[in-house]
């Protein structure tokens, strides 16, 4: 929007042709600068992606080893009658 009253305020001033094509030039630039920006968000969401992934993946492992544990414990109670809390 404030681009536009610029180019708008350049081409009233001194016909605008110079204006536009700098305008033209700062807006590739910028769209470069962005496009740069997209890959290295997109590269950053993949790499939090896959942390994410493996993170889940040794949550769901410690659980099922805790459950293990836990049957594990329960049976050695049930068998060993020396090993019950007192």
């Amino acid at each position: 929007m404030e681009e536009n009253d610029q180019l708008k305020k350049g081409a009233a001033v001194d016909g605008g042709k110079l204006d536009l094509e700098d305008a033209e030039a700062r807006l590739k630039e910028e769209n470069k600068n962005l496009k740069a920006d997209l890959k290295t968000l997109k590269d950053a969401l993949a790499s939090t992606k896959q942390r994410l992934e493996k993170a889940r993946n040794e949550a769901l492992a410690m659980r099922r080893q805790s459950e293990g544990l836990t049957k594990e414990y329960d049976r050695l109670l049930r068998n060993m009658p020396s090993c019950r809390p007192r």
